[in-house]
C-alpha cells in the first residue's frame, strides 16, 4: 500500500500549484533582472579595462565568472558571442583613438587597444575587418570630414 501525501490531493494540490506558479514567475523575473545587471556589469568592465583584456578567458576571470557563464550571459542579452563583442569594442576603440589623435601611431593604438604590438594590430584588422591601419585611418578621417561638412552646410542654411 502506497502512502498518499495529503499535500498532493484534491484542493491542496491546486492551491500548491498556484503558489508555485506565482513563485516561479517572481523568481524568473528576478533572475532576468539579475541577468541583465550582470550583463551590463560585464560590458562595463570590458569598456573600462579593454587594454587589460586580451581574450574571453581573461574577461571571464576579471568578471569572476566561468567562460561558459560569460558566453551564455552575453549571448542571451546581446545576441552575439563574447569574442565578437570583444572584437567590436576593440575596433571602435581604435577608431575613437584615430578620431581624437589623427597622428597616432599604429604601435600606440595597438597598445591602447590591448594588443601586443603593431603587427598584432595589422593582423587583427586584416583578419576580421579586411583592412589595414592606414586604410582605417583614411576612412575614419574621411567620415569625420564628411560629418563636419554636413554640419557646416546645416549652419549655412539657418
Amino acid at each position: 500500500m502506497r502512502f498518499k501525501n495529503p499535500v498532493h490531493t484534491g484542493r491542496n494540490r491546486k492551491r500548491n500549484e498556484q503558489q508555485t506558479r506565482g513563485e516561479k514567475m517572481r523568481e524568473n523575473h528576478l533572475t532576468q533582472q539579475n541577468g541583465r545587471l550582470r550583463a551590463r556589469r560585464m560590458t562595463t568592465l570590458l569598456e573600462q579595462e579593454l587594454e587589460k583584456i586580451p581574450d574571453v578567458q581573461t574577461w571571464a576571470a576579471r568578471a569572476r565568472v566561468s567562460r561558459g557563464s560569460l558566453n551564455r550571459i552575453i549571448k542571451r542579452h546581446f545576441g552575439v558571442a563574447p569574442k565578437r563583442m570583444l572584437r567590436r569594442h576593440r575596433y571602435r576603440m581604435i577608431a575613437e583613438m584615430i578620431k581624437k589623435d589623427p597622428q597616432i601611431t599604429s604601435y600606440a593604438a595597438a597598445l591602447n587597444a590591448g594588443l601586443r604590438d603593431d603587427k598584432a594590430l595589422y593582423k587583427f584588422l586584416d583578419k576580421y575587418y579586411g583592412t589595414t591601419f592606414t586604410q582605417m585611418r583614411k576612412d575614419v578621417l574621411r567620415s569625420i570630414g564628411e560629418a563636419s561638412r554636413e554640419t557646416s552646410d546645416v549652419k549655412r542654411e539657418t
